[in-house]
Protein backbone atom coordinates (compact mmCIF):
# COMPACT_ATOMS: atom_id res chain seq x y z
CA UNK A 1 0.00 0.00 0.00
CA UNK A 2 1.41 3.38 -0.98
CA UNK A 3 0.23 6.36 1.06
CA UNK A 4 1.58 9.89 1.27
CA UNK A 5 5.04 8.98 0.03
CA UNK A 6 5.29 5.82 2.18
CA UNK A 7 5.05 2.12 1.40
CA UNK A 8 3.06 -0.02 3.82
CA UNK A 9 3.02 -3.81 3.78
CA UNK A 10 0.38 -5.96 5.47
CA UNK A 11 2.40 -8.07 7.89
CA UNK A 12 -0.11 -10.92 7.76
CA UNK A 13 0.89 -11.41 4.10
CA UNK A 14 4.64 -11.71 4.76
CA UNK A 15 4.57 -15.52 4.53
CA UNK A 16 3.09 -15.31 1.03
CA UNK A 17 5.98 -15.13 -1.46
CA UNK A 18 3.63 -13.96 -4.22
CA UNK A 19 2.42 -11.07 -2.08
CA UNK A 20 5.99 -9.95 -1.40
CA UNK A 21 6.88 -10.20 -5.07
CA UNK A 22 3.76 -8.30 -6.15
CA UNK A 23 4.51 -5.56 -3.64
CA UNK A 24 7.98 -5.01 -5.09
CA UNK A 25 6.62 -5.24 -8.64
CA UNK A 26 3.93 -2.60 -8.10
CA UNK A 27 6.05 -0.03 -6.25
CA UNK A 28 6.31 3.03 -8.49
CA UNK A 29 9.10 4.84 -6.63
CA UNK A 30 11.88 4.30 -4.12
CA UNK A 31 14.71 1.80 -3.83
CA UNK A 32 13.17 -1.60 -4.59
CA UNK A 33 16.32 -3.42 -3.46
CA UNK A 34 16.26 -1.75 -0.04
CA UNK A 35 12.52 -2.37 0.32
CA UNK A 36 13.05 -6.02 -0.68
CA UNK A 37 15.75 -6.39 1.98
CA UNK A 38 13.40 -4.97 4.65
CA UNK A 39 10.70 -7.46 3.63
CA UNK A 40 13.22 -10.31 3.70
CA UNK A 41 14.33 -9.29 7.20
CA UNK A 42 10.71 -9.20 8.35
CA UNK A 43 10.12 -12.65 6.84
CA UNK A 44 13.16 -14.06 8.67
CA UNK A 45 12.05 -12.55 11.98
CA UNK A 46 8.57 -14.05 11.64
CA UNK A 47 9.93 -17.47 10.69
CA UNK A 48 12.62 -17.58 13.40
CA UNK A 49 11.02 -19.26 16.44
CA UNK A 50 13.68 -17.79 18.75
CA UNK A 51 12.74 -14.18 17.97
CA UNK A 52 8.99 -13.86 18.07
CA UNK A 53 6.02 -15.63 19.55
CA UNK A 54 2.57 -15.37 18.11
CA UNK A 55 -0.87 -16.51 19.10
CA UNK A 56 -3.30 -17.23 16.30
CA UNK A 57 -6.87 -16.12 16.92
CA UNK A 58 -9.46 -17.97 14.89
CA UNK A 59 -12.04 -15.17 14.84
CA UNK A 60 -12.11 -11.38 14.76
CA UNK A 61 -13.75 -10.86 18.15
CA UNK A 62 -12.30 -7.56 19.34
CA UNK A 63 -12.67 -8.47 23.03
CA UNK A 64 -10.61 -11.65 22.58
CA UNK A 65 -7.96 -9.72 20.65
CA UNK A 66 -7.80 -7.18 23.49
CA UNK A 67 -7.35 -9.85 26.18
CA UNK A 68 -4.49 -11.49 24.26
CA UNK A 69 -2.87 -8.10 23.62
CA UNK A 70 -3.03 -7.00 27.25
CA UNK A 71 -1.55 -10.33 28.42
CA UNK A 72 1.35 -10.29 25.98
CA UNK A 73 2.18 -6.59 25.78
CA UNK A 74 5.12 -6.11 28.12
CA UNK A 75 7.79 -4.42 26.01
CA UNK A 76 8.19 -0.71 25.51
CA UNK A 77 5.28 1.49 26.58
CA UNK A 78 2.80 -0.85 28.21
CA UNK A 79 -0.70 -0.10 27.04
CA UNK A 80 -3.48 -0.64 29.53
CA UNK A 81 -6.93 -1.91 28.74
CA UNK A 82 -8.31 1.60 29.13
CA UNK A 83 -6.01 2.85 26.34
CA UNK A 84 -7.64 0.44 23.92
CA UNK A 85 -11.12 1.23 25.23
CA UNK A 86 -10.29 4.88 24.60
CA UNK A 87 -9.33 4.04 21.04
CA UNK A 88 -12.62 2.20 20.51
CA UNK A 89 -14.66 5.13 21.83
CA UNK A 90 -12.59 7.66 19.87
CA UNK A 91 -13.15 5.74 16.63
CA UNK A 92 -16.88 5.43 17.25
CA UNK A 93 -17.33 9.10 18.16
CA UNK A 94 -15.23 10.12 15.19
CA UNK A 95 -17.51 8.15 12.86
CA UNK A 96 -20.79 9.54 14.15
CA UNK A 97 -20.27 12.73 16.13
CA UNK A 98 -16.98 14.24 15.00
CA UNK A 99 -15.93 14.81 18.60
CA UNK A 100 -12.68 13.78 20.28
CA UNK A 101 -13.50 11.29 23.05
CA UNK A 102 -9.92 11.43 24.36
CA UNK A 103 -10.19 15.17 25.05
CA UNK A 104 -13.52 14.62 26.80
CA UNK A 105 -12.13 11.91 29.11
CA UNK A 106 -8.99 13.95 29.81
CA UNK A 107 -11.18 16.92 30.71
CA UNK A 108 -13.08 14.85 33.30
CA UNK A 109 -9.82 13.62 34.84
CA UNK A 110 -8.44 17.17 34.92
CA UNK A 111 -11.54 18.67 36.55
CA UNK A 112 -11.62 15.92 39.20
CA UNK A 113 -7.95 16.69 39.90
CA UNK A 114 -8.93 20.33 40.40
CA UNK A 115 -11.23 19.07 43.17
CA UNK A 116 -8.21 17.46 44.86
CA UNK A 117 -8.63 13.83 43.72
CA UNK A 118 -6.86 11.55 41.27
CA UNK A 119 -8.75 9.23 38.91
CA UNK A 120 -7.63 7.44 35.77
CA UNK A 121 -9.19 6.33 32.49
CA UNK A 122 -10.17 2.94 33.95
CA UNK A 123 -12.29 4.71 36.56
CA UNK A 124 -13.91 6.96 33.95
CA UNK A 125 -14.87 4.03 31.71
CA UNK A 126 -16.37 2.16 34.66
CA UNK A 127 -18.37 5.29 35.48
CA UNK A 128 -19.56 5.53 31.87
CA UNK A 129 -20.99 2.01 32.03
CA UNK A 130 -22.88 2.59 35.27
CA UNK A 131 -24.20 6.04 34.40
CA UNK A 132 -25.57 4.79 31.06
CA UNK A 133 -27.26 1.80 32.77
CA UNK A 134 -25.29 -0.67 30.69
CA UNK A 135 -26.23 -4.25 31.57
CA UNK A 136 -22.71 -5.63 31.26
CA UNK A 137 -20.47 -3.56 33.56
CA UNK A 138 -17.22 -5.20 32.45
CA UNK A 139 -15.40 -2.70 30.21
CA UNK A 140 -14.91 -4.22 26.75
CA UNK A 141 -14.10 -2.62 23.38
CA UNK A 142 -17.23 -4.13 21.79
CA UNK A 143 -19.34 -2.35 24.41
CA UNK A 144 -17.86 1.02 23.48
CA UNK A 145 -18.23 0.24 19.78
CA UNK A 146 -21.99 -0.29 20.28
CA UNK A 147 -24.95 1.98 21.02
CA UNK A 148 -23.42 2.64 24.46
CA UNK A 149 -21.00 5.08 22.83
CA UNK A 150 -23.94 7.11 21.53
CA UNK A 151 -25.58 7.08 24.97
CA UNK A 152 -22.38 8.46 26.47
CA UNK A 153 -22.21 11.12 23.77
CA UNK A 154 -25.84 12.17 24.17
CA UNK A 155 -25.43 12.53 27.97
CA UNK A 156 -21.81 13.67 27.98
CA UNK A 157 -22.36 16.99 29.78
CA UNK A 158 -24.67 15.45 32.37
CA UNK A 159 -22.22 12.58 32.94
CA UNK A 160 -19.29 14.96 33.41
CA UNK A 161 -21.27 17.27 35.70
CA UNK A 162 -22.47 14.31 37.83
CA UNK A 163 -18.92 13.05 38.30
CA UNK A 164 -17.55 16.48 39.20
CA UNK A 165 -20.47 17.15 41.55
CA UNK A 166 -19.85 13.83 43.35
CA UNK A 167 -16.22 14.75 44.07
CA UNK A 168 -17.15 18.26 45.13
CA UNK A 169 -19.66 16.86 47.64
CA UNK A 170 -16.99 14.57 49.15
CA UNK A 171 -14.57 17.50 49.22
CA UNK A 172 -17.12 19.57 51.14
CA UNK A 173 -17.07 16.86 53.81
CA UNK A 174 -13.27 17.40 54.02
CA UNK A 175 -12.49 13.84 52.92
CA UNK A 176 -9.05 14.18 51.36
CA UNK A 177 -7.47 12.03 48.66
CA UNK A 178 -5.68 9.73 51.12
CA UNK A 179 -8.86 9.21 53.11
CA UNK A 180 -10.74 8.00 50.04
CA UNK A 181 -9.44 4.45 50.03
CA UNK A 182 -11.34 3.37 46.93
CA UNK A 183 -12.44 5.72 44.17
CA UNK A 184 -14.95 3.14 42.93
CA UNK A 185 -17.13 4.17 45.86
CA UNK A 186 -17.62 7.50 44.09
CA UNK A 187 -19.36 5.95 41.08
CA UNK A 188 -22.66 5.15 42.92
CA UNK A 189 -22.67 8.74 44.24
CA UNK A 190 -22.23 10.07 40.71
CA UNK A 191 -24.97 7.67 39.55
CA UNK A 192 -27.38 8.95 42.22
CA UNK A 193 -26.68 12.55 41.18
CA UNK A 194 -27.11 11.60 37.51
CA UNK A 195 -30.43 9.81 38.06
CA UNK A 196 -31.88 12.36 40.48
CA UNK A 197 -30.70 15.23 38.28
CA UNK A 198 -28.93 16.92 41.22
CA UNK A 199 -26.77 19.20 39.07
Amino acid sequence: LEKEGEVWFKVNQILDKNSRANTLKNIKWGNKVAIGMVLDDLYKMIKNPNIINYYEIKNDNIDEVLEVFVRTNSGGYTLKKSDLLMSALTVKWGETNLMNAREYVDEIIREVKDCGYEIDKDWVFNAFLMLTNTKDLSPKPSTFMSEVSQKIFDSREKIKDSIIKAFKIVSNFHLIEKGLTTKLAMIPIAYFIFEKKII
